[in-house]
């Protein structure tokens, strides 16, 4: 499992434990990011991933 992708299913998981807004939202994504094969040589999909949990992080901190 990449950096990326770790970073990402950390930040929803321990979102969903505390109930955070939005990270219902962002899982939906999870099982989808588990059964991928390596995507290291797909910029574009790392930062996407990570923009997705970014802003389940912005919302808990914004409401």
């Amino acid at each position: 499992m990449g950096l990326s992708t770790c970073l990402s299913l950390g930040r929803v998981g321990w979102s969903q434990r505390m109930g955070a807004p939005s990270s219902e939202e962002a899982a939906r994504h999870v099982k989808e990011w588990e059964e991928e094969q390596r995507i290291v040589e797909h910029a574009t999909e790392l930062v996407r991933r990570l923009e997705v949990t970014w802003h389940m992080i912005e919302t808990t901190l914004t409401t």
